[in-house]
């Protein structure tokens, strides 16, 4: 506790004031040495002549600081027992700034004068108010960014991103230069009494990219089935790779089949591409400035026999219930390669009509046994 006409607030912890006499806070405040600080105050208070926003000449509290060289921002907050305080900030001639008011108010100022005296106000409504006042000060911050690469031809923009004045190791006086030259690049910020500097590294990415080789399938390999696996070798500084693949009588086109593959293979899915046709495929290795592509290769998926179910129709026009019912049907291979014995089947379906739906019923079904050459009609009945 103290009993003079000022009491010192250190950087931080408590403190309380029993005044002795009446007297006027603004000539005798409660002085601030450090920011950031901490005032409390729950005894009574002095009565002031402050008529700023809101006084009605009530009992006030006056803080007085003065703001030092680097300082960006001011916060100041107030946590009280009472809905009706408010903080008011003023210039050391009494100049109203601005004022905050509520149970937990919040003043935040930017363009305060520094080597400046003010004083903030905690302006009460009841001599038994508890409150706590606090200040924090934040000085400015410069930051050019993190060190990166650049393309060749390729600018960046490097940025103070604060107001004041400026000095880059160029000579440029401006908040933002643009550079394309690989170097060590920085800027000297002054504001409020105060220089910062930061300091960013520019390189160019020489990407210098290795040559991608293509690993399998073998070029002009015949007779392939779905599922593919396109498989490649890695290309020194590579950070990804783009796959195109497209049928052999056309020209490759803009877009990859996929982009930026990470893994030296892909895999192409059953149903991805038409059989019975040949395939041309690259891959091209990617860098943040640069690109190489592999040369080209051939690959063809085997062709498929065609077959088609003919004479669809019961052995008899007479169907007896409980009894069993034979169909009878051909098959013909209208494709340009003959069947496997062993992996073809017939399905049969009762409809009612002559369109295959998910609503007909499948009957059951019968292996083909036996291969069906090119042309060829075979006879069926189950």
């Amino acid at each position: 506790s103290s009993v003079d006409d000022a009491a010192i607030a250190g950087t931080s912890g408590d403190f309380h004031i029993i005044p002795d006499r009446p007297g006027n806070r603004r000539q005798n405040p409660i002085v601030l040495a450090g920011i950031p600080s901490q005032a409390t105050e729950n005894t009574l208070y002095f009565s002031n002549t402050y008529t700023g926003s809101s006084n009605v000449g009530n009992s006030d509290v006056f803080y007085q600081f003065t703001l030092p060289n680097c300082t960006d921002s001011v916060v100041f907050s107030l946590q009280s027992s009472n809905p009706e305080n408010c903080l008011h900030l003023l210039r050391s001639n009494g100049a109203y700034v601005t004022s905050a008011c509520g149970t937990d108010n919040l003043l935040v100022r930017n363009n305060l004068a520094v080597n400046t005296t003010y004083f903030i106000v905690v302006q009460g409504y009841d001599n038994n108010t508890a409150f706590t006042l606090n200040t924090e000060r934040f000085e400015h911050v410069v930051d050019l960014g993190p060190d990166r690469n650049i393309c060749k031809d390729e600018t960046v923009t490097l940025d103070a991103r604060i107001s004041g004045s400026y000095l880059w190791n160029t000579g440029r006086t401006s908040r933002s230069i643009t550079v394309s030259e690989a170097g060590k690049y920085w800027v000297e910020v002054t504001k409020n009494g105060c220089t910062k500097t930061d300091t960013v590294l520019i390189e160019n990415d020489l990407d210098q990219l290795g040559n991608v080789v293509l690993a399998a399938p073998a070029n002009d390999t015949e007779g392939l089935e779905l599922p593919v696996t396109l498989q490649w070798n890695a290309a020194t500084n590579a950070q990804g790779y783009d796959l195109y693949v497209w049928n052999a009588a056309t020209a490759r086109p803009n877009a990859p089949l996929v982009a930026g593959l990470t893994e030296l293979s892909y895999d192409l899915p059953a149903g991805s591409l038409p059989y019975g046709n040949a395939y041309l495929w690259q891959v091209v290795a990617q860098a943040p400035c640069s690109e190489n592509p592999s040369d080209t290769a051939r690959f063809a998926l085997r062709s498929l026999p065609d077959v088609l179910a003919l004479n669809v129709a019961p052995a008899t026009n007479t169907i007896e219930a409980g009894k069993a019912l034979t169909i009878n049907w051909a098959v013909t291979n209208l494709g340009t390669v003959p069947t496997d014995d062993d992996t073809w089947t017939n399905n049969l379906y009762f409809s009612t009509n002559n369109s295959l739906s998910g609503d007909d019923l499948l009957l059951g079904n019968a292996p083909g046994g036996q291969i069906v050459h090119v042309g060829d009609t075979l006879p069926l009945h189950a």
